[in-house]
Order: C-alpha cells, then sequence, then structure tokens
C-alpha cells in the first residue's frame, strides 16, 4: 500500500524544508496529531485533490438549492402580471404554471407580498433552525462525512418532494424541511477539506468548496432557462435526482478527517486515510520512523483522553463557551461574519436593480463576479495573510458603499462600477473568514465555531431585505450607506484576532491553549 502512493499534484518548492524534523515523542513513543499530519500531508496529491472535489460537490448542490426561488418563486413580467377573476382563476392556474406564483395566483390579492414571499423566508428559516443542533453533531459522535452527506441527502429529498408540492402552503413546509437539512453543509466541506490538508494547503483546499458553491448558482440560469417554458416543478426534479445519486454512488469514496479520527480515538482508521492521500516522500518518512521505533504504528498519536473529547452536541459547546479566550474570539468572527452577511446580500439583491437584463443573465453575471473573487482570495491568503486581506476586504467594501452614495442621481456606469467593487470585495472578505474560522478554533469545536459564524451571516440575511426595501423608499443611505457602516466597524474586529497563515492548527482546546502559552501561535 505505502508503495502504490500518489505523485504529488504540487511538490514541495526548493525554499521548503527537504527533510522536516523528527517528530517530538509525547509519551510511549507517540507523536502529537498536528506532527504526525505535518509529517503526513507535506505536499497536495492527485487523491487530494480528487477528495476534495469529490466533498465539494454537496456545495454545489446547496448553490442550487440556496438560489432555486430566484426561479421558481419568480414573478411574472410586470406587462404580464394579469389576475384573473374569480370566475377565470381555474383556468388562469391550469395555463400559467411556469412559476409558483402563477401557478397559485401569489401575486394576485391583498395578502399576496406576504404568501409569496413566505416559500423563500421558510428556506432561510429552517437555515436557522438546523444551524442550532446539527453543526454540533460533527464534533461529537457523527463526525464530518456521515452529517455532510445526511445533510445533503436529506435536502435533495425534500426538493425532490417539492416538486410535487399542491399548494403554497406544503412548498412552503418542504422548503423549510431543506433549509434545516442543507444547513450543516456549509460547516461541513470547509471543516472537511482543511482537515485533510497540510498546514501549506489549507486555504487552497478551501477555495475548492467555494467555488463548488458558485457553479451550482451559475448552473441554474441555464437549467431555468432550457426549462422556461415548462413548470416550475421541473426544476426541483433536474436539481434533486443527481444529487441523491451522488450521495449513493460518492459516499463509500469519501474519507472522513484524520484529525476527527485521532481525536475521538480511531487511530488505525486514521493511518489508512493518511496512507491513501499522502505523498511518497511523507509515507517514507513514516515507515522511517516507524521502523526505528521497531513499531508499525508509534508513529501514530495515542487516543486522546476523554477530557478532551465532546460526548454530546451541548458538550461541544459548553467546552467552546468554557474558555475566555475562545469567547472573546468566537464574539469577534460573529460580529464579522454578521458585517459581511448583511453587506453581501445588501449588495447582491441590489445588484438586481442596476441592469435592464434578464433574469437568467442577471444571476449569471452575480454569479461569474464569485469566480475571479476567489481566484484573488486564493492568491492573497497565502502571500499576505487572512488577517490583512479580510480586515482590507472589509474596509475597501465599505469603502465602495460610501461612493455609491456619495455619487448619488440616477443609476449609471460609476454607480455599477463601485457596487459591484463593493460586491467584488465583500465576496474575499467572506471566503477569507470562513477559512480564517477553521484555523481559529481546535478540532473538537471547530465545525460548531463555524456554525455560529454561519447564523450571524443568516440573521444578516434576513435583515437585509429590509434594508433595500428602506433604501427603495428613502434613499441609497438607508441600504448601502448602512450596509457599509456595518462592514466596516465590524471588520475592525480583525485586530483582535491572531494570524494563522502556515502555522499549525490544534486538536483540543488545551493543546491550543498551551501552543499560544508557549509562543507557538493557534
Amino acid at each position: 500500500m505505502l508503495s502504490s502512493s500518489p505523485q504529488p499534484l504540487f511538490p514541495q518548492s526548493a525554499h521548503d524544508d527537504e527533510t522536516p524534523p523528527p517528530p517530538r515523542d509525547d509519551t510511549n513513543g507517540a507523536v502529537s496529531v498536528d506532527e504526525f499530519l505535518r509529517l503526513n500531508f507535506q505536499s497536495f496529491t492527485v487523491r487530494q485533490l480528487i477528495q476534495a472535489i469529490l466533498v465539494s460537490v454537496p456545495h454545489f448542490f446547496d448553490g442550487q438549492q440556496t438560489f432555486i426561488s430566484l426561479f421558481a418563486d419568480a414573478p411574472p413580467p410586470q406587462t404580464q402580471r394579469v389576475c384573473p377573476t374569480a370566475a377565470a382563476a381555474a383556468n388562469y392556474r391550469s395555463h400559467a404554471t411556469t412559476t409558483t406564483v402563477t401557478e397559485w395566483g401569489l401575486d394576485c390579492g391583498t395578502t399576496s407580498s406576504l404568501v409569496a414571499g413566505l416559500p423563500a423566508s421558510s428556506f432561510f428559516a429552517g437555515c436557522l433552525v438546523g444551524g442550532f443542533f446539527l453543526p454540533a453533531l460533527s464534533d461529537t459522535w457523527l463526525g464530518r462525512k456521515k452529517l455532510l452527506f445526511l445533510s445533503c441527502f436529506g435536502m435533495s429529498v425534500a426538493a425532490l418532494t417539492t416538486a410535487f408540492s399542491p399548494n403554497v402552503w406544503v412548498y412552503s413546509a418542504l422548503r423549510l424541511a431543506a433549509g434545516v437539512c442543507r444547513s450543516s453543509i456549509s460547516t461541513c466541506v470547509p471543516v472537511l477539506l482543511t482537515e485533510c490538508a497540510g498546514s501549506r494547503w489549507r486555504g487552497r483546499a478551501a477555495i475548492v468548496g467555494f467555488l463548488a458553491f458558485s457553479l451550482g448558482l451559475l448552473s441554474l440560469p441555464g437549467i431555468a432557462y432550457a426549462n422556461r417554458y415548462s413548470s416550475w416543478r421541473l426544476l426541483y426534479i433536474w436539481t434533486s435526482i443527481p444529487s441523491i445519486i451522488f450521495c449513493i454512488l460518492s459516499y463509500p469514496f469519501v474519507t472522513e478527517s484524520p484529525r476527527w479520527l485521532l481525536l475521538r480515538g480511531h487511530r488505525h482508521q486514521a493511518a489508512h486515510v493518511l496512507a491513501t492521500l499522502s505523498s511518497p516522500f511523507t509515507l517514507r518518512r513514516s515507515k522511517t520512523c516507524s521502523h526505528n521505533n521497531n513499531n508499525n504504528n508509534t508513529n501514530i498519536p495515542e487516543e486522546p483522553t476523554t477530557t478532551n473529547i465532546a460526548a454530546a452536541p451541548s458538550s461541544s459547546v459548553k467546552q467552546l463557551l468554557g474558555r475566555r479566550w475562545a469567547r472573546q474570539r468566537l464574539a469577534v468572527v460573529t460580529v464579522l461574519a454578521l458585517g459581511t452577511g448583511l453587506q453581501f446580500f445588501v449588495l447582491l439583491l441590489g445588484v438586481g436593480n442596476l441592469h435592464h437584463l434578464s433574469l437568467y443573465l442577471g444571476v449569471a453575471l452575480n454569479g461569474l463576479l464569485d469566480v475571479p473573487a476567489y481566484a484573488l482570495t486564493f492568491l492573497l491568503i497565502e502571500t499576505r495573510g487572512r488577517r490583512p486581506v479580510l480586515l482590507a476586504s472589509c474596509l475597501t467594501s465599505g469603502l465602495c458603499s460610501f461612493a455609491y452614495v456619495a455619487v448619488g442621481g440616477e443609476v449609471g456606469v460609476v454607480k455599477v462600477v463601485v457596487e459591484l467593487g463593493a460586491l467584488f470585495c465583500v465576496c474575499m472578505a467572506f471566503n477569507v473568514l470562513v477559512i480564517y474560522t477553521m484555523e481559529l478554533f481546535p478540532t473538537s469545536v471547530r465545525n460548531t465555531a463555524a456554525a455560529v459564524g454561519r447564523q450571524a451571516i443568516m440573521v444578516g440575511a434576513v435583515i437585509s431585505p429590509l434594508l433595500v426595501a428602506g433604501g427603495r423608499r428613502k434613499g441609497d443611505l438607508v441600504s448601502y450607506g448602512a450596509a457599509g457602516v456595518v462592514v466596516v466597524l465590524c471588520g475592525l474586529g480583525v485586530v483582535w484576532l491572531p494570524e494563522t497563515k502556515g502555522l499549525a492548527i490544534s486538536d483540543t482546546l488545551d493543546e491550543q491553549e498551551s501552543r499560544e502559552n508557549n509562543g507557538g501561535g493557534v
């Protein structure tokens, strides 16, 4: 098995250490979890890339289900918005079925605005509900892989069932269920990606997941355009069935996080994962260490003590809140997530008002904006670090929002450019924050901490429509100006966080405290 290891996809550069220092013995010849992973993750291999792609695919389907309401629940054009009389209602609904609004006549009547927005609101409400209890299961007995696939499968089954909704109330309930299920996908994907890569490749591996989400958004306009004369029900069928098939077929080929396995005491399973993913150099090194100690498992960390492992979701939360430094760090991450989430959704909703493009082309352009943001994030976080890039992105996004308000007048080229610039920068800030959060907290509580940040983003998503609506009535200062102030003030919180670029990440809270007290970073 060792001799058949894959060749490194990104081999070490000349300035990297050719021979890493030997592992430090802890007890009985065992090394720490981080040192063991450092020895085995010196390069980013082809197999690691394949794993990263497989882990990221659920984020692709997540992107589709998150934004599918843009097309499934779209109101008809103003020129076609004709409400039928009571006698003609049945005939109207039988012929106009391309969206839920036209099929059920949701754009007619005194309560139509509230009811028409109920499905989308239900989905995000489900995200908030699921975010309170599902992600913590990943830090405890369920693990990253199982929760990721259960979430994706549950979301897909709910989406498929949605296609057979008889009315808006059942439809909204199923969207709520889909939101509950998908709430942990956005945290499990980056956590699993970063924990299956060494310190030099964590940020780059996480970018794969971000790109998958954007590709999911970009695929929607094509699917919707191909079915533009068909029922909205086909959108859910075409997006859910491939996701269900993927979950069933790919589950055996995806590996669990070796960090989580080691933390839970599954040493031999972790060794198997590492033997599958590691580069030839590190495996030879690991084999030599084992040979020198006359024990094939001496370089595998011993099983952690039970005090370092959360036995239940509530225990994971208690561990996170039980340390002062962890509470302070979590508070800053929450504030940052709220600011970037609010700015992102305000700008995303506002971009739709800046052009007279079709819905298909408008969504495609917004999705394409993410791609260069990911590419620049990939470059800067590895050269400049997490903290300065996050701070600069938040401040620049806020300044662009202020510029948009200062220009005033009708929408022109300058206003379009500065708003797209603000959106581009906040996309970068969001990407960096996700990676940063993975590195700021140890394995035992990492997914729980990421879930708290995700909840803060969802709170920003809930508030943003109110600001956009207020901006339409009272001016840009209420929407873009307010969001710009929030993202700038929240972005300043970065100064209270440590830099994590290139530093080893810890697996338990005790290990984290020990490293920081000894000046070893996170």
